[in-house]
């Protein structure tokens, strides 16, 4: 896999419905073998050493729905790169700002808008979609403000498909996506990547 090529663990922070409160973390590989566990027969995956996950050979990432509905782990469709205080330093509290004011603004807009159309009469269809996308912004400040309270700070990647692939290289660029990294055409390099492939890093 992309990260053990280059000497990193992953550590994965469920956002699911199994467990109450704060998300918690889990090796990727031990996620894995509990998949594993229901196919008879099938190889368990070992990795020489767990990481801290607050340490600098750790990279976090956290798994969620699209929808930020809490949900089984084999349902959860959505991964996004978290960094934890400690890494950001005096960079934290700023970072922090910005993430809760962009969510703030959101939902706001949204209530502004969906009073807007209630005085107008309009189209209750209308209506009820936006009503969904304020729900949507609402669920996802609930799981970032989970997130920040335990001193980690999310951030945002697209939702399209290859989520995993653009937390991975968020990881690799630091807290943020940099266009100049990062771009569609890499992602696709990356799915590509012999890195992506079995390799005899595993042991079986």
């Amino acid at each position: 896999m992309y990260s053990i090529a280059r000497n990193k663990h992953i550590v994965i922070l469920f956002y699911d419905n199994e467990t109450e409160g704060n998300p918690v973390y889990r090796s990727l590989l031990q996620a894995l073998n509990d998949l594993l566990d229901a196919v008879p027969g099938a190889p368990k995956f070992t990795f020489p050493e767990e990481a801290d996950p607050l340490s600098p050979g750790a990279w976090i990432i956290a798994a969620c729905r699209c929808d930020f509905v809490k949900a089984p782990f084999p349902n959860l469709n959505h991964y996004l790169p978290v960094y934890p205080r400690l890494q950001l330093g005096d960079d934290w509290e700023p970072a922090v700002a910005q993430v809760q004011e962009k969510l703030q603004k959101r939902i706001a807009s949204c209530q502004s808008r969906l009073r807007a159309l209630a005085d107008e009469e309009s189209d209750n269809e209308w209506q009820e979609s936006l009503a969904q996308h304020l729900q949507l912004w609402e669920r996802k400040k609930v799981f970032y403000d989970l997130l920040i309270g335990m001193d980690l700070l999310p951030s945002e990647v697209p939702a399209d498909g290859s989520c995993a692939l653009w937390s991975l290289s968020a990881m690799m660029a630091g807290c943020a996506i940099r266009t100049a990294l990062t771009t569609p055409d890499k992602i696709e390099g990356m799915r590509q990547d012999r890195a992506f492939k079995p390799r005899n890093t595993f042991v079986k």
